[in-house]
Order: C-alpha cells, then structure tokens, then sequence
C-alpha cells in the first residue's frame, strides 16, 4: 500500500444516485416517489477484497482524500451505508482539497445519498449546503433532485 496520493486523474468517482437522462425521462413526482423508499440491496457477509485493499492503504495513510473517497465508495456500492457514512464524514469538511470539481461533487453527492439511507435527512441537507456547483446543467439537476430529497424528508 502506498502513502501517497494517485495522481487526480487516477480518482474513481462515486456513482451518482440518478443520471441526468433518467431525471429528464420522468416527471419530478414520480423521481421523488421511486427515491422516497430505498432499495434493499443484500449486504456481503465479509469484506470484499476491494473494501480489504483500500481499507488497509486508508490506515497507513489515514488522512489520505483519495482512500476516504475509495472506501467510502466501495462501501456504498456495497449497499453499507453505516461503514460508507463513518468513511466519507472523515472527508466532508476536507472536501475542498479534492482538485477534480466533478470527483468532489460525487463525493458530496455520495454522502448526502448514504446520509439520505441512514435517515439522517438534516445531515443529508448540511452536506448539499457545502456542494458548490460548476457550469454544467447535469450537475445543477442531480443536485436539485438531491435537495429536493432532503428537503422532501427534513
């Protein structure tokens, strides 16, 4: 394991809780309705080798962005919300110090998304308060139907 940052290029951005072509396809109620219960989704019964590498390179280097945002991306794609939560709130105030604006805004995204499983829906809202947003329109609509989430539920 390396203590040292990959190049920004090298990041692996989370995934998104909607795209944007998807957004477009449905009107905004039935968004929020298909969004309002979350999806079941089994949990592993051990750790996946993934979530066992970049645990371990996260604890030789435990102030390191890129395996914060690599764990907590592994545990979500895993359906583990509490572990993804617990790896990505080590990150949000330092989220800042993500060079790739479109990385930092999944990050973000990320995080108001596991918030939102948790029920966590005011934590949900203060990270998307912290989301700056760039130029693009597909941008400005995951983060309105992210807002709208948060707001729908606080």
């Amino acid at each position: 394991m390396t203590s040292q940052n990959p190049s920004p290029a090298s990041w692996k951005k989370c995934s998104l809780p909607m795209s944007v072509d998807a957004l477009r396809a449905h009107d905004l109620i039935d968004v929020l309705r298909l969004t309002a219960c979350p999806a079941r989704v089994a949990k592993r019964a051990g750790m996946s080798e993934e979530a066992r590498i970049a645990r371990g390179a996260l604890a030789d280097s435990p102030h390191s962005l890129y395996w914060i945002n690599e764990l907590g991306r592994v545990y979500a794609n895993e359906a583990q919300w509490d572990k993804s939560e617990i790896v990505l709130l080590r990150g949000w105030k330092r989220a800042g110090e993500i060079t790739d604006p479109e990385v930092r805004f999944r990050f973000l995204i990320k995080l108001c998304e596991v918030s939102y499983h948790l029920q966590k829906y005011r934590q949900a809202f203060a990270v998307l308060s912290d989301i700056q947003l760039g130029a693009t329109v597909g941008r400005a609509a995951q983060w309105i139907f992210a807002a709208g989430l948060s707001s729908a539920c606080s």
